[in-house]
C-alpha cells in the first residue's frame, strides 16, 4: 500500500509540476526570458544552424583543421582566400587531400583580378582595388596553380583554381556537400570594417536552409571559369 500510495503521489507531483511550467512559460515574463529564446533555439536547429560567428576570434578551429574534416570534396567560393601564418598549411593540406585519396575534389573560385567586382570587393574591404588585384589575388592564384602543376598530370583535373565576375554576399566553404548534405561554412563582410569583425554562420543539412544555401554558392561554382594566364600573371 504505501508503494502504491507513492506511486500515486509521485505522478500527481510530475502532473502539477507540468501543469504550473506550462503556466509560468505562458506568463508574459517568462515567455520573454525563455519561450522566445526556445523557440529561436529549436527553429536555429531545425534548419541545421550548429554554430554562428559574431567575429573571426569566434571560430572554434584554424582554416586547415576545419578543412580537414572533409571526408570527399572542398568547394572554397572567396574574394582572394587571403590568410596569413595558416597559408602554408593550407596549401599544403590541398596537395595532400589529392595525393592521398584518388576521389577527393576540390573547388576553389576566387573573384577574377580582370572582373570589376574586384574593384567593388576592395571598396567593401576599405582598401585599393590595386592591392587585392596584385597583392591578394594574383598571388593566391599563382600559388594555387603552382600546387595543381606540381600533381600528376592525371590528379590536376580534380584541384579546379576557378575566377567569378560576382561579388556575393560573402564567401563560403563547403565539406563533402550535395544538395541534401554536407557542411557549409559562410562569413559575411562588413562594410569597411577590419575583417576580424566579420560574422558567420556554419549549416549542415539535410535542411531547407542548408539547401537554399547549397544551390547559392554552388551557383556562382557552376559560373567560373577555370584560371588562365592572364588572371595570374601581370
Amino acid at each position: 500500500m504505501g508503494v502504491i500510495s507513492g506511486v500515486i503521489i509521485g505522478a500527481i507531483g510530475s502532473i502539477l509540476a507540468v501543469i504550473v511550467i506550462e503556466l509560468f512559460l505562458r506568463s508574459r515574463p517568462a515567455l520573454f526570458l525563455f519561450g522566445s529564446s526556445y523557440r529561436l533555439a529549436i527553429r536555429l536547429r531545425r534548419e541545421g544552424i550548429i554554430a554562428f560567428q559574431f567575429t573571426r576570434e569566434d571560430y572554434r578551429e584554424r582554416l586547415p583543421t576545419f578543412l580537414s574534416y572533409a571526408d570527399h570534396s572542398i568547394a572554397i567560393v572567396s574574394i582572394s582566400l587571403r590568410l596569413t601564418s595558416d597559408e602554408g598549411e593550407l596549401l599544403q593540406l590541398f596537395k595532400n587531400r589529392i595525393a592521398e585519396r584518388s576521389d577527393f575534389r576540390i573547388a576553389i573560385s576566387l573573384i577574377s583580378p580582370k572582373s570589376p567586382a574586384a574593384a567593388l570587393a576592395a571598396a567593401s574591404l576599405n582598401i585599393t582595388g590595386d592591392y587585392l588585384v596584385n597583392e591578394e589575388i594574383r598571388p593566391m592564384l599563382r600559388k594555387l596553380v603552382g600546387i595543381r602543376n606540381d600533381l600528376p598530370e592525371s590528379d590536376r583535373p580534380r584541384l579546379r583554381i576557378l575566377v567569378h565576375n560576382f561579388f556575393p554576399m560573402g564567401s563560403a566553404i563547403l565539406l563533402d556537400a550535395d544538395p541534401t548534405q554536407g557542411r557549409i561554412q559562410v562569413e559575411t563582410k562588413l562594410f569597411r570594417a577590419p575583417r576580424i569583425e566579420s560574422f558567420g554562420y556554419e549549416v549542415v543539412g539535410a535542411s531547407p536552409f542548408y539547401s537554399r544555401n547549397y544551390r547559392a554558392w554552388m551557383r556562382v561554382i557552376d559560373a567560373s571559369v577555370p584560371v588562365t594566364d592572364e588572371d595570374f600573371i601581370n
